[in-house]
């Protein structure tokens, strides 16, 4: 079992121009927007709830996936260009997914 800190978190989800190459390219770039330390044995989905409704004003979509992470979205893809971006809110052990290098093209 592991003594690291359990947190909810809140991640905004956006394509990203990486550059020219090969016609142009895109990359996923994340941001932390919020997190919340929790204890392990407190309830996860009171705090998972809070983190919705105050991401919840540009966001028509709300659904889980697979990781049980809820994914928030204004009605289009991540890939859309009418898309802004996809809030994504879950429980995590340790640190954050945020993106902290730009990827280069190879």
């Amino acid at each position: 079992m592991s003594d690291e800190q359990s947190w909810v978190r809140a991640y905004l989800y956006d394509m990203v121009y990486g550059g020219p190459e090969e016609g142009g390219w895109w990359f996923t770039h994340i941001t932390l927007l919020d997190e919340i330390p929790f204890e392990r044995g407190a309830d996860a989905e009171v705090l998972i709830s809070c983190l919705k409704k105050k991401h919840e004003q540009n966001m028509e979509v709300w659904e889980q996936d697979s990781r049980g992470f809820w994914l928030g979205n204004n009605g289009y893809e991540l890939s859309s260009v009418l898309g802004e971006g996809e809030i994504r809110i879950g429980v995590e052990i340790g640190e954050s997914s945020e993106t902290t290098e730009i990827p280069h093209y190879c």
